[in-house]
């Protein structure tokens, strides 16, 4: 039998304004490699396919052309857009057409432990009773802070079978000491402040959901849109809303010892490269992330080998014209399915 196709939504759209531009963008790795270069490798391995990109109009065209230089032809890739920066359960409704069953969803700025997405992938293909399951991957605090500014994370609390009963984003920031690693505090949207330990379970934004969260999240965006002064869903708060409310589903947590590498400010990226080279030094990561073709240098690969993705037409720019997508090596144009430019159920 199969294994079965999960897709993985990779939120992609972000504008990056703490870390001062795209950080999609930014080479992290030995070869040039991009933070979704590894999402992609290790979704792949867990199995995870196809791989839904969840774009921006003014980044579009450069993934693009990256992924089709760079990913194997192998690794189906689906584009799609985000008309407007609407918070992360927008964005992924802006997939909604490819998302038929189970899935799972992951930051574009993060690197995320192997691990996790082998647990992730076991988790969503599972049957009996965990089929019903929603998950969210937990890591320590401490695992998810790579330099000293403030960041977002989702605190989870958890029962004692494990499964999650709230979980709120907050504001952390982290106080220097002269010694050791310092005090953590969390404040929360209305300003108060809350000590936080390094081992305090957070959430990464890496959750597994089952088809039935697309109407939970279809609500929050519809109820957002209806109230004056439109705001920014996010998926820690239509998840928090769920628990309380009266429905009969879980999320369990699945603890994961790893590290979470990501980026906020841009004085994060020299570190973020210095983790990363560590763990290639370590042999923890691959010095090159595919054996065979689609082989990074410099921030690409060989033009003849690439990503195999839905064909569509072309998009088009503001002026009309078909946007110039990267060439196969047979010559033939590598165009991408892409989703219309808001979400489908939006009015």
């Amino acid at each position: 039998m199969s294994p079965p196709l999960i897709p993985l939504v990779v939120l992609a759209a972000g504008l990056g304004r703490r870390f001062g531009g795209p950080k999609q963008l930014a080479p992290v790795g030995p070869h040039g490699e991009l933070l979704l270069d590894y999402t992609a490798h290790d979704a792949r391995a867990a199995g995870f396919s196809p791989i839904v990109l969840v774009v921006r109009d003014e980044i579009d065209k450069v993934l693009a052309a990256h992924v089709a230089r760079s990913w194997p032809r192998s690794l189906p890739v689906i584009f799609a857009r985000q008309a407007v920066p609407a918070g992360t359960a927008d964005a992924v409704l802006a997939g909604r057409s490819h998302l038929t069953s189970s899935f799972a969803v992951v930051n574009a700025d993060d690197i995320y432990p192997s691990t996790a997405y082998a647990a992730l992938y076991a988790h969503l293909a599972s049957t009996g009773g965990a089929a019903s399951q929603h998950a969210v991957v937990g890591f320590a605090l401490g695992a998810s802070i790579v330099g000293n500014g403030p960041v977002k994370r989702g605190v989870c609390q958890g029962d004692r079978e494990g499964r999650l009963i709230d979980i709120t984003e907050l504001v952390v920031r982290r106080e220097p000491k002269s010694s050791g690693n310092g005090e953590l505090s969390g404040m929360t949207g209305s300003g108060t402040t809350v000590p936080l330990e390094w081992a305090s379970t957070v959430s990464m934004n890496m959750w597994g959901f089952r088809q039935s969260m697309l109407g939970h999240l279809e609500r929050a965006v519809d109820r957002a849109q209806d109230s004056p002064g439109a705001k920014e869903v996010i998926l820690p708060d239509v998840v928090s809303e769920f628990l309380v409310g009266p429905t009969n589903e879980t999320v369990v947590i699945l603890p994961e010892k790893g590290n979470c590498l990501g980026m906020t400010h841009g004085e994060d990226l020299p570190q973020l490269v210095k983790e990363v080279g560590q763990l290639v030094h370590r042999g923890n990561r691959p010095s090159r992330l595919w054996e065979s073709g689609g082989q990074l240098e410099g921030g690409g690969g060989h033009q003849g080998d690439c990503h195999q993705q839905d064909r569509g037409a072309p998009q088009q720019d503001d002026k009309g014209s078909a946007l110039d997508y990267p060439s196969r090596g047979d010559g033939q144009r590598e165009g991408h399915q892409e989703e219309p430019g808001a979400s489908p159920h939006r009015r």
